[in-house]
């Protein structure tokens, strides 16, 4: 999660984390509830997300990123 929320705004990576740990926990109130805060930052969120496979696959050969990955996890 760190790895992709590293070009986002605080608050909107935040969120992001705080929405996906309320959904991998199953707890519904709190999916909806960070959900609604991400509403107001849809449109950077969306430039995040077609922007983010471009930015992680780099310059670097799958094998150099899949052990990063690991690294950085």
């Amino acid at each position: 999660m760190r790895i992709y929320c590293d070009n986002l705004a605080a608050q909107i990576a935040a969120t992001w984390a705080e929405v996906n740990l309320a959904f991998n926990q199953g707890d519904a109130n709190a999916v909806v509830n960070h959900w609604q805060q991400l509403n107001s930052v849809i449109l950077p969120l969306q430039q995040h997300a077609i922007n983010w496979p471009n930015s992680a696959l780099n310059d670097a050969d799958l094998a150099s990123r899949l052990v990063q990955f690991v690294k950085n996890s």
